[in-house]
């Protein structure tokens, strides 16, 4: 006699080899859109840098720390996918807050928040492709942790832009890709944060 049908077992294969594509298809759509995030993470810190470098060619200099944030959403600088918060919080397409600050001694810069997780080492490279890229107006960049308990920080290493990197010094201009790599594949600690200083004089 004559049998229709499947049996179970040939059920439960089909069952089985439909998860493990569709395990697969979610890994790639997920690896697909966080490209996608670290690509537009990269563009919004772009302009974000080249919009504050122009602001601080015009800004009077005068003493004492200021912070000057609020003249990236004045001047429509602030990227699609960005939010500005405060003069104190933009937070980017990650959800980490950074912030636009002029120093005492007439130095520029950015200060960047990185909140601790799986994409961390990424937007770290990210934030250093960036730099390189703009060494030539740049003065150093640099990694801090934070420790909570004291509020310290504590800078881990300076790379020095174009025009002021000499002997002994980690210049921008001679990174490599592989050394980005290394250099942000940190290990992210429970009772510290990482921040990312580019500054500019």
């Amino acid at each position: 006699m004559q049998q229709n049908g499947r049996s179970m077992v040939e059920m439960l294969g089909v069952l089985a080899v439909i998860g493990i594509l569709s395990v697969g298809a979610l890994a790639g759509f997920n690896k697909a859109m966080t490209k996608h995030k670290l690509n537009q993470h990269l563009d919004g810190m772009n302009k974000i840098l080249l919009s504050s470098y122009e602001i601080s060619q015009k800004l009077p200099t005068d003493t004492g720390w200021t912070l000057y944030s609020d003249f990236l959403k004045n001047t429509n600088s602030i990227p699609d996918g960005f939010k500005y918060v405060s003069k104190q919080k933009i937070l980017d397409n990650f959800q980490n807050q950074f912030y636009f600050y002029r120093t005492a001694v007439n130095t520029w810069g950015i200060f960047y928040y990185m909140n601790a997780d799986e994409a961390s080492a990424l937007i770290c490279s990210n934030l250093m492709l960036l730099a390189k890229e703009n060494s030539h107006a740049l003065y150093t960049v640099s990694r801090s942790t934070q420790n909570t308990q004291d509020d310290d920080y504590r800078i881990s290493h300076k790379f020095y832009g174009h025009h002021y990197c000499k002997e002994g010094v980690s210049c921008l201009d001679d990174l490599t890709v592989a050394q980005i790599v290394d250099y942000c594949n940190y290990k992210i600690r429970e009772e510290k944060t990482y921040n990312f200083w580019i500054e500019w004089k």
